[in-house]
């Protein structure tokens, strides 16, 4: 093969390899029971959502809370699908694996016009573009927050993962209790059936919902929405405003060394002497 054949070779195979792989569905994003550890007596249902002996939320958290009050938004929209009130839901931090990552911010950067944007009327271009995009950051599961992109990027994967535990648990009690999973209702966290009385909540549900398949999952429609939309307390207000919230600042790890400033008593001073007090080996 002479080299003008290897240059065009390679081109082509390279462009059948990227169209192949653009064709494929995208990373899905959420998660297994195992890709968030669980503590004894939590049990996992997927990449998002682990569920407490009590029958308390716990959720993963995986952007910062910078008074854009995301944390409060997040737990909103997993309460609205779980059926939860909002107190029922404890966040908790995410790890690094890529479905955290943030997918919005990087469809955000394609060049379009808001008037392209606007739902239903996207050019082509912009919708091949977002798939793109999309994909890519699928795939680099890059975590970031910024851009006004946290909530924009949850809505539907934290919905989804919600709405999925939901319907795990609630096809959890449909074989426990051998009735029919469409004549069940959930209330604040608790399956129950109005014509025999029994009733669960989800803390008692949970390790059976693990091993059971979730079915058709629909996201609740607009006119049932609760909580979306609605005002609601800040979740971080109460431990930021009694000093119990854990900042990267309080952070202390067995054999951590850390510092802080000494400053001058006296305005305009300088140091006299400096003390070494240890010298850190990496």
């Amino acid at each position: 093969m002479n080299r003008r054949g290897f240059v065009v070779g390679a081109v082509g195979g390279s462009a059948a390899l990227l169209v192949g792989w653009s064709l494929l569905p995208q990373r899905a994003r959420l998660g297994t029971p195992g890709t968030l550890p669980v503590v004894a007596g939590e049990v996992g249902l997927n990449g998002w959502i682990r569920i407490a002996s009590d029958g308390r939320i716990r959720l993963a958290m995986p952007r910062s809370e910078m008074g854009q009050g995301v944390h409060t938004a997040f737990a909103m929209l997993a309460a609205e699908e779980l059926d939860v009130p909002l107190a029922q839901v404890t966040l908790i931090e995410a790890g690094a694996d890529r479905l955290y990552g943030n997918v919005a911010m990087f469809v955000a950067a394609v060049p379009a016009h808001p008037r392209d944007r606007e739902p239903g009327t996207e050019p082509a271009w912009v919708q091949a573009a977002d798939w793109m995009v999309g994909k890519i950051a699928r795939e680099l599961g890059i975590n970031a927050t910024g851009g006004s992109t946290s909530v924009a990027d949850a809505w539907v994967p934290l919905r989804l993962a919600a709405a999925t535990a939901r319907a795990r648990l609630v096809g959890a009690a449909s074989l426990q209790w051998r009735l029919p999973a469409e004549e069940l209702q959930v209330r604040e966290g608790v399956v129950s059936h109005a014509a025999s009385g029994r009733s669960a909540h989800y803390g008692e549900l949970a390790a059976q919902a693990a091993a059971t398949p979730p079915g058709d999952v629909q996201l609740k429609p607009r006119a049932s929405w609760r909580l979306i939309g609605s005002a609601a307390p800040r979740i971080d207000l109460r431990a930021k405003t009694n000093g119990s919230a854990v900042f990267g600042a309080d952070l202390r790890l067995p054999g951590m060394r850390y510092a802080v400033v000494r400053h001058c008593p006296m305005l305009g001073g300088s140091p006299g002497r400096v003390q070494e007090i240890g010298r850190a080996h990496v």
